[in-house]
């Protein structure tokens, strides 16, 4: 089974993230899904979460994941990424990795702007 990862598609910012993501996930371990489109997935019980704040992913293992902690299992599912997925199970780390994900996503619309449509390529 892979991660499913939940993003915002009408947010440039996510957008953007996701298509480079997907870019450096050569062995495809993770599936992407909009959040525009959860209630037509097996997925549905999760709508209830603030998906729209906050990226969201289920991991292999059934694990729902939220913010930073879902960036971090996202990076430790790539080659490439790895290494910066590590250095996130340091405790300051990731408190700081947070810190900046609230902030980034709290701003994100005024500073990217948004998609009056969802983008799915």
């Amino acid at each position: 089974m892979k991660h499913v990862v939940f993003y915002d598609a009408q947010c440039p910012l996510c957008f953007h993230l996701k298509k480079f993501l997907s870019s450096l996930d050569w062995q495809c371990k993770i599936k992407w899904s909009s959040v525009q489109t959860i209630e037509e997935t097996p997925f549905a019980f999760l709508r209830d979460r603030p998906l729209l704040e906050k990226i969201h992913m289920i991991t292999r293992d059934e694990e729902v994941l939220a913010g930073a902690h879902a960036l971090r299992e996202i990076f430790l599912a790539m080659p490439l990424t790895r290494p910066l997925g590590i250095i996130m199970y340091i405790p300051f780390v990731i408190k700081a990795a947070e810190i900046i994900y609230s902030q980034v996503s709290t701003s994100r619309f005024k500073w990217f702007g948004r998609y009056s449509q969802p983008r799915y390529e």
